[in-house]
């Protein structure tokens, strides 16, 4: 008798603490499909191409074919440094901005 009440508490408290734990949501987080984020990008000569935006601008340049001038390649130094759309940005740790484009880099 005795074992039979302690598997009935046992079988109690396993549902208490299964009824009383935290649940736990997944969320999925939905990403916008490349087609739709690329943007125009067009380097000093007429090198063009085509990037995401965050896209790292060492590749984003390599990609368009364009050879920038690189000197320490840390940011120090200003030697890759370009502007886009007007603010100055260096190519060697810059990221390509968020947002539609169309992103034009001169010296």
């Amino acid at each position: 008798m005795f074992s039979r009440v302690v598997s009935l508490m046992v079988c109690m408290l396993a549902g208490a603490a299964a009824f009383m734990a935290p649940s736990v949501t997944v969320r999925s987080v939905s990403r916008p499909t490349n087609s739709l984020s690329m943007a125009d990008v067009t380097f000093p000569g007429g090198k063009k191409t085509k990037a995401n935006g965050g896209a790292p601008l060492k590749t984003v340049a390599q990609k368009a074919g364009y050879k920038a001038a690189y000197g320490c390649e840390e940011g120090k130094c200003g030697t890759c440094e370009h502007k886009v759309n007007g603010k100055k940005i260096r190519l060697c740790i810059g990221k390509l901005p968020a947002g539609a484009g169309p992103f034009t880099f001169t010296q």
